[in-house]
């Protein structure tokens, strides 16, 4: 990936540069021979002048990073003018230590053997094709079977002669249920990689739980046979391998370039790992990572607690799973699919005895769910659509939260996800795209079909009746909370490529009062903050990409965490505490950073039983991992008392007496009452 900064910058690149911090610029005699230097280690560059640090540039997009390109050397400003290079030379150095984690104490049984990037040779050539093989028996039937696999740069894959197709794209692996295809006794793989670049392997896991009650374990080592020609049929497990050449581990899991590719083991995820000084978390906390979730099961992004207290976290492009969290570290967490019939949940909410579901990436069941016990055993196993929703993605419907007093259901959604049928509107649904000036769309195309109202938060009854819309103007807002006093936030994205410009508007920390409307408009429309017919906002927070909320409520934290709202940021790696302070209708607010480091996209939070905090880390397919976040100061934890007022539109008599109010918040909805009573009122 292309790379390009000023001198002096510390850089941050993400879906913008975020610059960071200022260097001292080396001087530089541009009549004379200057000696450049980069190192690459990672995810971080670093460019020095002539021995002296010039810039270091941070890439935190691994799903959109490469480790693999060309050096080029060019002239980026100036007159026209001949430069001259001399003595370049590569070295390839250790990566640096990295802090370590400390880990719970090892379990017995643990999978050792490690994966193993395997090719035919340790210089692969630039379009090589290398034909594997390995043949294994099993000593019993499986209950369970799951291949991972990556190649780089592609994959053809057969298992025991039947072809489980292609497979490119290196860094997101390809997992494959081999249950169905597997037997007792012998057992083939068959794969052919191809090669496209300097580098090549191989990399492979298989892990089965078999009827006897052990594990299977068989990885990519030099145990695999290869070749680089084979007669037809080679695929097949009566055709042997004659001639063929053992392979050769060219890497280990983990190692560069390619890093942690396929992830934890299924079998290896569980272990609980003290990572508070890994990165930074607010004093008298603990931060520990309880589960990598293997890549088999997906990157997740939604979160919640049933009525067993065990959590139920959903991939966000397949299943949702079941996690049990022991009472101990001795134990490991320990997952399973639940086997609900729905795939690519973006919300997830259980809410007195019954669990709904916002799918988002799920196709044609793109909509609100609602999953109950059809057999008495506890498990929801029975979904029922409430409401079809038009739109998916990453801007289409989203959370579910619970009102304060438990009567009804708000759900949050994106700009793309068009306004269905509302039997209420506390909105004024007076979309007019009525412009002074032209409207300018955004160069790129981004969302240049989608117009007001933008996203929007709606409610609905527990009998998934009674639908009112309640709040609109946003850009992408994921997630919704409730704080003490029972009024209703989110977290609004920005549009990043404005940056710079006057209409842009930086990630926001929205107060959603009943017919609240924050402007959001296609293109350069978006409403100015003075706009009288526009909510402010509650707290800027800047660049970034807002994903999860949760209020600290049954949080076993001092008194102001627990009354606080928490922000989940994916890109900047942050976790928010947003402390609120009572100001006329609305409020002041501020923010504290409680979690924060690279490799940490939050994506959903919640507050557990035992009165901990977990979230989740992943989406777009990233390495996923679920957390917990603790108190271990001496702090006192009483309970906070939530209020459980109802939200509604202002009292008619009220509002009259309040459109001249100071209180901006005060004049918005005594003007939305107003209007809600129609001219004749």
């Amino acid at each position: 990936r292309g790379i390009a900064c000023q001198r002096g910058q510390i850089v941050e690149l993400a879906d913008k540069p975020k610059f960071t911090g200022k260097l001292a610029v080396p001087a530089v005699d541009l009549a004379a021979w200057n000696t450049f230097r980069i190192e690459a280690r990672g995810h971080v560059a670093k460019h020095f002048v002539n021995g002296e640090l010039a810039a270091e540039i941070h890439d935190v997009h691994p799903e959109k990073r490469s480790a693999k390109g060309v050096i080029a050397l060019q002239l980026h400003a100036g007159p026209a003018m001949k430069a001259e290079f001399k003595d370049l030379r590569i070295n390839m150095a250790p990566p640096p230590a990295k802090p370590q984690a400390k880990a719970a104490k090892p379990r017995p049984n643990r999978p050792a053997a490690p994966v193993g990037w395997i090719w035919s040779r340790p210089n692969a050539g630039p379009s090589e094709k290398v034909f594997f093989r390995r043949d294994f028996t099993l000593p019993a039937a499986v209950t369970e079977a799951t291949l991972s696999l990556t190649c780089d740069n592609r994959h053809h894959l057969f298992v025991n002669g039947t072809d489980l197709g292609l497979g490119g794209d290196w860094p997101s692996p390809r997992n494959h249920d081999l249950k169905p295809l597997l037997k007792p006794g012998a057992n083939t793989l068959a794969i052919e990689g191809r090669n496209e670049g300097a580098l090549a392997g191989l990399a492979v896991r298989l892990e089965a739980k078999l009827a006897d009650g052990s594990l299977f374990r068989l990885v990519s080592d030099e145990s695999w046979l290869c070749a680089n020609e084979a007669p037809e049929g080679w695929q097949k497990p009566e055709t042997p391998p004659s001639g063929w050449n053992k392979a050769v581990r060219v890497a280990l899991m983990g190692d560069e370039p390619w890093g942690d590719v396929l992830g934890p083991s299924p079998a290896d995820a569980g272990a609980v790992e003290d990572m508070t000084g890994v990165y930074q978390v607010a004093a008298d906390f603990k931060l520990e990572r309880m589960y990598r979730v293997p890549t088999s099961q997906g990157s997740w992004v939604s979160i919640t607690v049933d009525g067993k207290g065990r959590l139920l976290c959903a991939d966000q492009y397949g299943a949702i799973y079941q996690v049990t969290i022991p009472a101990g570290d001795e134990a490991a967490v320990s997952t399973a699919p639940t086997g609900i019939a729905l795939k690519g949940a973006h919300g997830l909410l259980w809410h007195q005895g019954v669990l709904w579901v916002t799918v988002n990436e799920g196709g044609d069941q793109s909509g609100v769910w609602r999953v109950t016990d059809s057999n008495g055993d506890g498990e929801p196993d029975k979904p029922e659509l409430v409401k079809a929703l038009r739109g998916r993605g990453e801007h289409g419907p989203h959370s579910l939260v619970p009102s304060p007093d438990g009567q009804s259901i708000y759900l949050v959604a994106g700009n793309h996800t068009d306004i269905p049928e509302f039997d209420r509107k506390l909105v004024t649904p007076a979309w007019a795209e009525d412009q002074l000036l032209p409207r300018r769309p955004d160069a790129g195309g981004h969302a240049n079909d989608r117009m007001a109202p933008g996203g929007w938060i709606a409610r609905f009854s527990l009998d998934g009746k009674n639908w009112e819309l309640f709040s609109a103007g946003y850009r992408n807002p994921y997630d919704i909370a409730f704080n003490e006093h029972g009024d209703l936030f989110t977290y609004d994205s920005d549009m990043e490529w404005d940056m710079g410009m006057p209409w842009y508007r930086p990630t926001r920390f929205c107060h959603a009062v009943p017919g609240s409307e924050f402007g959001w408009r296609n293109g350069t429309g978006k409403w100015p903050e003075y706009y009288e017919d526009s909510m402010p906002t509650q707290l800027d927070i800047g660049p970034g990409s807002p994903t999860g909320m949760v209020a600290g409520k049954g949080a076993k934290f001092p008194a102001r965490y627990q009354r606080a709202i928490f922000g989940l940021d994916w890109t900047f790696a942050t976790l928010y505490a947003v402390h609120l302070t009572p100001s006329g209708r609305g409020y002041t607010a501020t923010r504290e950073e409680m979690v924060a480091g690279n490799g940490l996209p939050l994506t959903d939070a919640v507050i557990g039983g035992d009165g901990a905090m977990y979230f989740l880390t992943g989406g777009r397919r990233t390495q996923s991992a679920l957390w917990r976040l603790s108190y271990t100061g001496s702090e006192p934890t009483a309970p906070v008392i939530y209020q459980n007022k109802p939200l509604d539109l202002m009292p008619p008599a009220e509002a009259g007496k309040s459109l001249g109010s100071p209180d901006r918040i005060a004049r918005f909805e005594a003007r939305t009452t107003l209007e809600q009573q129609g001219p004749d009122a």
